[in-house]
């Protein structure tokens, strides 16, 4: 299990390859995730937030944060799609992972992501005014991501 990072370093960033942008960005800034964190949440940036945040929790922490970003949003697919339990599944078999990260129980939440994903991409196909829907949606989207991203930012806060 990887350990929560206290600093980014040059080594880190060579390991994980943020894109040129971020990295100019980063070299230029803090070293301290968590301040890094709340300079890009303050700047709108949630992609590249995100794209931190998932690189410098725990496993345990990482699942953790995709179980609850799972969970703001599985309402929406459950709606549309009621007899189709494989979202569920995959959070519940995520959130056993965590109790417990065996090979068994990290091949069944791999499996059941999986089948999640394929769920879900078959809605997509499905919806034909997808694009239409994510506009709509904007407003609502950056709000749920800012919280997804609060979340996470609460877990390192209390490793750290």
């Amino acid at each position: 299990m990887k350990p929560i990072i206290s600093k980014i370093t040059d080594k880190w960033i060579k390991e994980n390859r943020p894109c040129k942008e971020a990295l100019d960005l980063w070299n230029k800034r803090e070293r301290d995730p968590i301040k890094i964190l709340k300079w890009l949440m303050e700047r709108e940036k949630y992609d590249w937030a995100n794209w931190l945040i998932t690189r410098v929790m725990t496993y345990s922490d990482y699942v953790s944060y995709a179980i609850f970003a799972a969970e703001q949003v599985i309402y929406m697919y459950e709606e549309k799609y009621p007899n189709d339990k494989r979202p569920h599944e995959a959070i519940k078999a995520a959130k056993e992972c965590v109790k417990n990260p065996s090979d068994e129980n990290k091949a069944a939440a791999r499996a059941a992501a999986r089948a999640a994903a394929r769920a879900a991409a078959g809605a997509a196909g499905a919806a034909g005014a997808a694009g239409a829907a994510r506009a709509a949606a904007g407003v609502a989207e950056t709000a749920m991501q800012l919280k997804i991203l609060k979340y996470g930012l609460e877990l390192l806060k209390e490793k750290l």
